[in-house]
C-alpha cells in the first residue's frame, strides 16, 4: 500500500522534557477539574483551557472575548502564558511534532486528547501510581513516534477497476481500499457511511507531497489539478466513463488526520451513484498496462508538453473546447446532459465555416476522418445525424415527451458509441496538431473533399492514426 511511512528515526530531535511538562500539565488541568466539576463536562478540557491564549482574535469582540475567558481561566489557576509558551518550546524543539502539529493550537488539541486529559481526570479523583503513569506516557510516546510524518493526497478514480493494483505513473500511484479505510481517507467516522457508494469504484489515485504545510490546503487544489489532468489520460485512452469525483488529504502517522482533518474534509464530489449500477466499470486489463503507461509518458513529454501549451492557436482551441466538453460528458449520470457535451464537442471539431446544414456536414466529414470503407461510413454518419437532431430537439424542447420521460429517448449504447466517436476524433485532431498542422478550416476542408477525392481523406486518416503516432514516438525517442 501506498499511504505508509518509514519508521521514525532515532535522531530524530525530540523535546527531552515532554514528559515532565506534560505531567505538570495533567496535575494543573486536573486542579481546575477537582474545583470546577462543570468543567469535565467540556470535551478536550486542556485544549479549552488553553483556547484563549492560542487562538487568535480577528476582531475587538473577538479580543474582548478571549481577554474574559483568560481572566476567568487564570482565576481557576490555569497558567495559560506558561502553557502557551511551553507549546511553542516544544514546538521549535522537536522535529517531529512540528511536522505533524505546526500549529500551537494543534499541539494542544492533540496533547488534549490522547494524554493530558485522561490523566488530569484520573488525577482529580483518584491519582494514578508512577507506574501507571510511566505505563501510561510509554503508550502515549509510541504512538506519537511510530512512524515519519507524510503528507498524500488521494483522489477517487469514478468507475474504475482493475485486477492489477498498485500501478505506479512517475509520482502517482492507484490503489485499490475497503469501504472502512475509504470512511477515513473522508474523514467520515459513522458506522455506515452514506458518503459513498463502493460500486462507484473502489480505486484512488495516490500522490505524495513534500511540501510545506499550507492551512489553506492550497497544495491540495493543486494536486486535484495533476489528478484530473492525469485522468485526461485515462479519458481518451479507451472507450469508457472515468473521473476524478473528490479529492481528501490523508496523513501519516494515522493520529495527524484527526487533528488535522477535525471531521470530513475533502474537495470535490463523494459519488452517490454508480454509472449504470456499476456494469459499465471502466476496466484497464493487465495486457494494457504497459501500453498505458507509454501514453502517460508522451503525455508528460516536453515536445508535447510545449506544443499543447500553444492555446491562442485557433486549432488548439478547437481541441480544447472539444475536449471540455468530452471530458465534462464524463461527470453526468444523466444520459441527456451526456448528449448534449458530446454534440457540442462534435461541433468544435466539425462546424463548416459557413454554418449551414450543420447536422449533415458535421456527421460527413466526421465519418471521412474515421471511417475506413464506405458502408463504415454510412452507418456512423446516419448514426451522428441522428443522435445530432436529438439533441436538436432537446435543445428547442420539440423531443417526444413519451420517449424522454420513460427513459427511452436515448440509451447507454447509443451514448457510449457517440462518445467513442468524440473521443476518436479528438485523438486524431491531437496527433494532426502534434504534427504541425495549425489551422482547422484546412482539415475542415480536407474532409468535405472527400466524396470526390477519396485519396485525400485517407491520407488525412492516416496522418492522424493514434497508433502511427505511438509508433513513430517510440522510434523518435530511441534515436534520442
Amino acid at each position: 500500500m501506498i499511504l505508509q511511512s518509514e519508521k521514525i528515526s532515532v535522531s530524530t530531535k525530540k523535546c527531552q522534557n515532554l514528559k515532565q511538562w506534560l505531567l505538570e500539565e495533567a496535575i494543573s488541568v486536573g486542579k481546575v477539574i477537582a474545583s470546577v466539576p462543570n468543567v469535565a463536562m467540556q470535551e478536550n478540557y486542556f485544549y479549552f483551557l488553553c483556547k484563549p491564549w492560542i487562538t487568535p482574535a480577528t476582531n475587538e469582540e473577538d479580543k474582548s472575548w478571549w481577554e474574559l475567558r483568560r481572566k476567568q481561566f487564570s482565576a481557576l489557576g490555569f497558567n495559560g502564558d506558561l502553557t502557551c509558551e511551553g507549546l511553542t518550546q516544544i514546538l521549535s524543539e522537536d522535529e517531529h511534532l512540528r511536522k505533524c502539529c505546526p500549529a500551537p493550537w494543534m499541539l494542544a488539541r492533540y496533547f488534549s486528547l490522547e494524554f493530558i486529559d485522561k490523566l488530569a481526570s484520573a488525577m482529580a479523583y483518584q491519582p494514578p501510581s508512577q507506574d501507571q503513569i510511566d505505563i501510561f506516557y510509554s503508550e502515549f510516546e509510541t504512538k506519537t513516534y511510530s512512524n515519519k510524518f507524510a503528507k498524500f493526497s488521494v483522489s477517487h478514480l469514478y468507475n474504475f477497476d482493475s485486477k492489477t493494483y498498485p500501478l505506479i505513473f512517475g509520482d502517482f500511484a492507484i490503489e485499490k481500499y475497503e469501504n472502512k479505510f475509504i470512511s477515513k481517507i473522508l474523514g467520515d467516522t459513522s458506522f455506515n457511511t452514506n458518503l459513498f457508494d463502493s460500486r462507484a469504484g473502489e480505486y484512488f489515485l495516490v500522490t505524495k507531497s513534500d511540501k510545506p504545510e499550507n492551512f489553506n490546503y492550497d497544495w491540495l487544489y493543486e494536486e486535484k489539478s495533476k489528478a484530473e489532468e492525469f485522468i485526461q489520460v485515462l479519458q481518451y485512452f479507451k472507450d469508457g466513463v472515468v473521473h476524478i469525483g473528490f479529492t481528501a488529504p490523508y496523513y501519516l502517522p494515522e493520529w495527524v488526520n484527526g487533528i488535522r482533518k477535525n471531521g470530513l474534509f475533502f474537495i470535490g464530489e463523494p459519488k452517490r451513484l454508480a454509472y449504470n449500477n456499476g456494469e459499465r466499470l471502466y476496466t484497464i486489463a493487465e495486457s494494457e498496462i504497459t501500453e498505458l503507461r507509454k501514453w502517460f509518458r508522451i503525455y508528460n513529454s516536453p515536445k508535447v508538453v510545449a506544443r499543447l501549451s500553444d492555446e491562442r492557436n485557433k486549432l488548439r482551441q478547437a481541441i480544447m473546447r472539444a475536449g471540455d466538453n468530452y471530458e465534462a460528458s464524463h461527470h453526468h449520470i444523466d444520459l441527456t446532459r451526456k448528449l448534449g457535451d458530446l454534440v457540442i464537442a462534435l461541433e468544435a471539431l466539425f462546424s463548416p465555416s459557413d454554418q449551414g446544414e450543420l447536422s449533415f456536414r458535421i456527421s460527413l466529414t466526421a465519418v471521412h476522418l474515421l471511417c475506413c470503407d464506405d458502408n463504415e461510413r454510412t452507418n456512423k454518419f446516419k448514426f451522428i445525424r441522428n443522435l445530432y437532431n436529438r439533441r436538436s430537439k432537446l435543445f428547442h424542447g420539440s423531443y417526444n415527451f413519451a420517449e424522454y420521460y420513460e427513459g427511452r429517448f436515448i440509451s447507454f449504447e447509443q451514448i457510449e458509441a457517440l462518445s467513442s466517436i468524440v473521443r476518436q476524433s479528438i485523438l486524431r485532431f491531437i496527433v494532426l496538431f502534434l504534427k504541425g498542422r495549425d489551422k482547422r478550416d484546412e482539415i475542415i476542408e480536407k474532409l468535405n473533399d472527400g466524396a470526390l477525392n477519396p485519396e485525400a481523406s485517407r491520407l488525412l486518416r492516416l496522418e492522424s492514426d493514434p497508433q502511427e503516432y505511438l509508433l513513430e514516438w517510440g522510434k523518435s525517442l530511441i534515436q534520442e
